[in-house]
C-alpha cells in the first residue's frame, strides 16, 4: 500500500541547490540518523543505472553518469550525509542485481507497478507518462488514440513493451489491426528504428520524448498527447531498493520530500525540461 512520506519539520536546508555537476553537502542530521546503520558506517550508498536512457540516465561525454535520476540520486545521498556511487549496467541486469543486494539501489525510471513490487520496494518521484516520438512532420500519421496497425517500438522488458502489447488487443477487440510492437534493445536503438522508418513512432516516457525532440528536432518530433494506459491508470515511477530494506527506503524518502520542500528537486526538474504536470508534490512509498 502506498504511504506519503510527511515532510519533516527538523531540517537543515541547503543553502544552494544540489545538482549532479556540483556537490554542495547539506546534511540533514536527523535523516542521516534514518539510515541502517550499514550504509552509515559504509558512508556511501551504490545505485545500478541504465547506461543510455536520457534525460533520466546517461553517460556524458566525460564519462561520468548524469541526468534526472542521476541528479535527484547524488541529491538525496548529499543530504542524507553519504556519497553517491553510479555504476551504469544493462537494465535488465539492475532490477535482479538489486534483489540480490550487489546494489543498494537501482535508478532509471523504473515504472512502479504490482509486479516489481513483489521483489522491491519503490521511492516515487515522477508520475509515469509515456509518449510518442516520431519523425518531423509525422509521416504515418500516428496519434495516441489510434496505434493500431501501425510499427510502434518499446524498450525490452518495458512497461511500455506490455502495454502495448494490450494496448494492441484492444485494437483487435474492436475489429482493428493489431499494434506491430517491435521490441528492441533500449532507447538508442529505438531512435535509430524511428529515424530509419523502420517504426512508425517510438514509445518512451513522456520526458523522454520532450528531450529527445528537442535535441534533435531535424529528425524527431514528439506526437501530441499522451499514450494511454491499457488499465485506465496512471502509474508512478522511481528508484527501487531492495524489498526488506524498509529503513533504507524510508530514509530516502524523507531525504526526497526534503529536496522538493527546499526547492532542490524544483531545480533539477526545471534544469531536465521535465513537464511539470509529472512533478510530484510529495514522494510516495510503495
Amino acid at each position: 500500500m502506498r504511504v506519503s512520506l510527511i515532510i519533516r519539520t527538523a531540517m537543515a536546508l541547503a543553502a544552494g541547490f544540489v545538482l549532479a555537476t556540483e556537490h554542495h553537502p547539506a546534511v540533514a542530521e536527523d535523516l542521516h540518523a534514518m539510515l541502517p546503520a550499514n550504509v552509515r558506517d559504509a558512508g556511501q550508498l551504490t545505485a545500478a543505472a541504465i547506461p543510455s536512457y536520457p534525460p533520466f540516465v546517461f553517460v556524458d561525454a566525460n564519462g561520468e553518469s548524469t541526468g534526472i535520476d542521476t541528479d535527484l540520486f547524488r541529491a538525496i545521498c548529499d543530504k542524507l550525509g553519504v556519497k553517491a556511487v553510479v555504476t551504469p549496467i544493462e537494465f535488465a541486469t539492475i532490477l535482479p542485481s538489486v534483489q540480490a543486494g550487489r546494489f543498494d539501489v537501482g535508478i532509471g525510471a523504473f515504472f512502479d507497478t504490482p509486479e516489481r513490487r513483489k521483489v522491491v520496494r519503490f521511492i516515487d518521484d515522477l508520475k509515469a507518462i509515456d509518449g510518442l516520438l516520431t519523425r518531423p512532420g509525422n509521416p504515418d500519421k500516428i496519434s495516441v488514440t489510434d496505434m493500431c496497425g501501425k510499427a510502434i517500438s518499446a524498450s525490452q522488458g518495458s512497461v511500455e513493451d506490455i502495454n502495448l502489447h494490450d494496448l494492441s488487443k484492444q485494437c483487435v477487440d474492436k475489429g482493428k489491426p493489431p499494434i506491430d510492437v517491435m521490441a528492441l534493445p533500449g532507447t538508442p536503438a529505438q531512435v535509430v528504428a524511428v529515424k530509419s522508418g523502420r517504426v512508425a513512432a517510438a514509445n518512451v516516457t513522456a520526458a523522454v520524448v520532450a528531450y529527445m525532440a528537442s535535441q534533435d528536432a531535424a529528425n524527431l518530433e514528439a506526437v501530441p498527447g499522451i499514450v494511454p494506459d491499457a488499465s485506465g491508470t496512471t502509474k508512478l515511477e522511481g528508484v527501487i531498493v531492495q524489498g526488506d530494506r524498509t529503513d533504507l527506503q524510508a530514509a530516502m524518502g524523507a531525504a526526497l520530500n526534503a529536496l522538493i520542500a527546499d526547492g532542490t528537486y524544483a531545480k533539477i526538474m526545471q534544469k531536465w525540461n521535465v513537464p511539470r504536470d509529472l512533478w510530484l508534490a510529495q514522494a510516495t512509498l510503495d
